[in-house]
């Protein structure tokens, strides 16, 4: 499986391998039973898999959701594949609405609050990317996101130093993963500076009880 190439379940390679010819040597004898276990144990892993989701699908939806091919329905999904299950599902229930939709979008909007780190904001921007994902033609592109997260940023006067840093970056280096890795490291400076002004004062426990910062939970 690759992006623009679906993926296709395997095929039970039959009973026994096949050869290239009516009378194989010992080379192409072995060559094609390593071919053959090979499919074999491909198709065997994929039916396991396809079973143990089957299963989860059953258990984790109630019988009355239930859809089959069968127009009376049923306490089942028939001989819906897993595939199709799941695409009907995120059809019925997965898009947003357009008012969900505006929502979403309006967090990239929300100003980062002083309190907050950065790794908050990366955290907030990647579940508005997820969650637009999920409605297709309302998927939200990287540069998108550098551009408003760069935005909020450029709102707080304590990344000013880092923010030209950014923008004397070429352009093709202004990435949505640069940003990420950029501005996590500015505020981590930051807070370092922060606790080394605390410690020379005599705040150092009261400046980290009030300064977690979770830049590494990402």
């Amino acid at each position: 499986y690759s992006p623009g190439n679906p993926w296709i379940d395997p095929i039970h390679p039959g009973m026994s391998p096949t050869f290239p010819n009516n009378f194989p040597n010992e080379v192409e004898k072995a060559a094609a039973k390593s071919e053959y276990d090979w499919r074999l144990t491909e198709w065997s892993n994929h039916d396991v898999y396809k079973k143990q989701m089957r299963q989860c699908l059953e258990a984790a939806i109630p019988d009355e959701s239930k859809f089959t091919e069968d127009p009376i329905g049923g306490p089942s999904f028939g001989n819906i594949s897993n595939r199709d299950i799941i695409a009907r599902l995120i059809g019925t229930y997965g898009r947003l609405t357009p008012k969900e939709i505006e929502e979403n979008e309006k967090e990239l909007l929300t100003p980062l609050k002083p309190e907050e780190t950065v790794a908050t904001l990366i955290r907030r921007y990647k579940k508005v990317k997820m969650t637009a994902s999920w409605n297709g033609a309302h998927r939200i592109a990287n540069r998108r996101l550098t551009n408003s997260f760069i935005a909020r940023l450029e709102e707080l006067p304590k990344f000013n130093k880092a923010m030209g840093d950014w923008h004397d970056l070429p352009e093709a280096q202004q990435t949505w993963a640069k940003a990420q890795a950029h501005f996590k490291e500015a505020s981590q400076k930051l807070q370092r500076h922060g606790q080394q002004t605390a410690d020379a004062h005599g705040f150092g426990n009261a400046y980290n009880a009030t300064q977690l910062d979770d830049d590494n939970s990402i």
